[in-house]
């Protein structure tokens, strides 16, 4: 979770990936989820949950294998 999304939206994107990284399969907003009275974040300033991916492999083989 991170307390705001001003950088996300500055740069106008929802995810990313960072090759060479832990998780470089991709860093991303989660999915805008309501349900009840909770509701998903209207705007930057407002805290979202990360989704972070990670394809777990044996030393030096590619994510494919």
């Amino acid at each position: 979770m991170v307390r705001n999304w001003h950088a996300f939206n500055r740069l106008k994107i929802g995810s990313f990936s960072a090759p060479g990284t832990f998780f470089a399969n991709g860093v991303g907003i989660d999915f805008p989820v309501s349900m009840g009275s909770y509701r998903f974040a209207q705007n930057p300033s407002e805290p979202v949950v990360l989704h972070l991916g990670k394809v777990m492999t044996s030393p030096g083989e590619p994510s494919r294998e």
